[in-house]
């Protein structure tokens, strides 16, 4: 079968609606990298995919297993774009 490799940013809107997606491929015997902050790593093994850690410049806007983090006031993200 093939190797299919996901990539996300740290963000449940981003990583939560592509786990039953990934799960299908692995129930139909594909192998599944997944590309994102450690701190994801229990929700993508559970989807049978294959962890791949990296560090993001977007900070995890939640944790998998906490709710939301609040920013300091003080850090600046290279996520944020300016559009004209």
């Amino acid at each position: 079968m093939s190797h299919i490799a996901m990539v996300s940013i740290p963000a449940p809107g981003h990583v939560n609606p592509s786990l039953e997606v990934i799960a299908e491929l692995v129930r139909r015997g594909h192998r599944v990298t997944y590309a994102n902050d450690p701190s994801y790593h229990d929700v993508i093994t559970s989807a049978g995919a294959e962890p791949k850690p990296y560090t993001s410049p977007c900070p995890p806007t939640t944790t998998p297993t906490a709710g939301p983090t609040t920013p300091s006031p003080n850090s600046t993200s290279s996520c944020a774009t300016t559009r004209p």
